[in-house]
């Protein structure tokens, strides 16, 4: 029996919402990402697990010294356990190059057990008398995989629909170069998959049957928030989702990881970890004397506490309504996201407390503004968004 744990998509420091922690000088919101991982590491040295796989998105995007630090212990700590595999994704990759990326570090450092896969290849591990035979397949980056003469006048569906076709071969190589047993390792996105808004729009889609085989006993995909299910059966291709929130809307999809035992068959379930809940509270505001009263006790109806929290509140006449008292409604929260007050003529957002907008990119600095002002058709905004600035820098 190989014992294996996966996980994916950690996203360590995408939400600094929050306080910052006196001890670590990061803030709060982070620790509870570190906190998670390691009550999945737990697992995997309670349960005796013969891998673990992070298949891609280790850090959000520019991790700073001490994420980077917090993060080499905990990959010390699992080496001691078993193989690790840590998979290059997509936000993993820095800058404009895709010749380096945040986790290159711990592949230089040389951490025992630990795999820092960057490329399409096959890696062997010895587990007891048998021998694990993993493919992996890093962000399928265009500029990795096609040249200036290849993308050179097509469009963007053009340029995806090439990527796929690549990938897929990549995939059928890797095949022949396996022996059993094995799996697959991959941060991609599989066409009519459940995924976040916007996030993915501009992301070349492969077909289940480019990557389905029943060279595979398992398939470990990451770069899907959402966990789920692509293909059951022999060849069991699944998405682990992400370990914590990073946005509202995962506010309602469970968090956690996929244990997996493959011996004459695979068996694979989802344990669920206590992930940082996010809360959304819309109140309509009716006629009444007393607007502040009635949204203070809306909202003290609610279970906020530890919970990060955004409200949206629609009103006639948002001058009756004391911000003070709502705030102070909200002092149990974990923190408030935003305060969205609208009525027919206009909308106001209070954004974000203590959120650093500095480490955010332009696409999710777009993304938060069309979330807030509740943009209609914010998927379509967003790919022409993406569309002009790749324009912009291909010149």
């Amino acid at each position: 029996m190989i014992r294996i744990v996966h996980t994916a998509d950690l996203h360590i420091g995408a939400d600094t919402i929050g306080s910052i922690n006196p001890e670590y000088r990061i803030p709060d919101r982070v620790l509870d990402f570190f906190d998670t991982l390691d009550a999945i590491i737990e697992y995997a040295d309670e349960h005796d697990a013969d891998l673990f796989i992070i298949a891609g998105d280790i850090f959000h995007r520019n991790p700073n010294p001490v994420y980077l630090s917090m993060f080499a212990e905990r990959l010390f700590r699992i080496s001691k356990q078993c193989c690790c595999i840590v998979l290059v994704g997509n936000h993993d990759i820095s800058g404009p190059s895709d010749r380096s990326s945040y986790v290159d570090v711990f592949s230089s450092i040389e951490i025992p057990n630990v795999i820092v896969a960057k490329k399409f290849s096959v890696h062997r591990i010895s587990v007891g008398n048998v021998v694990l035979s993993v493919g992996t397949i890093p962000y399928p980056d265009k500029r990795r995989l096609l040249s200036l003469a290849e993308k050179k006048g097509k469009t963007s569906e053009q340029i995806n629909s090439l990527i796929q076709k690549k990938v897929s071969k990549i995939v059928k190589a890797l095949e022949k170069k396996v022996s059993d047993p094995a799996i697959l390792i991959g941060h991609l996105t599989i066409g009519g998959v459940v995924h976040e808004p916007t996030s993915l729009d501009n992301d070349a889609e492969l077909k289940t049957d480019d990557i389905q085989s029943d060279v595979w006993r398992y398939v470990a995909l990451g770069h899907i928030h959402k966990f789920q299910v692509v293909a059951n059966g022999t060849t069991p291709i699944v998405y682990s989702g992400s370990i914590e929130r990073v946005s509202f809307s995962e506010e309602h999809e469970p968090k956690g990881f996929v244990w997996v035992e493959i011996g004459d068959t695979t068996s694979y379930s989802f344990i669920e970890v206590d992930a940082r809940p996010y809360t959304t509270i819309d109140i309509n505001v009716p006629d009444v004397k007393d607007v502040t009263a009635y949204v203070v006790g809306k909202i003290s109806k609610r279970n906020i506490e530890g919970h990060v929290v955004r409200v949206r509140i629609t009103i006639r006449d948002r001058k009756r309504l004391r911000m003070n008292d709502v705030y102070t409604a909200l002092s149990g929260a974990y923190a408030v996201s935003s305060v969205q007050v609208s009525d027919r003529d206009y909308v106001v957002t209070r954004p974000r407390i203590q959120e650093s907008v500095s480490s955010l990119s332009k696409e999710e600095l777009l993304e938060m503004y069309f979330e807030e002002v509740e943009a209609k058709n914010p998927n379509r905004l967003m790919k022409l968004a993406k569309e002009i600035m790749e324009e912009v820098n291909a010149e």
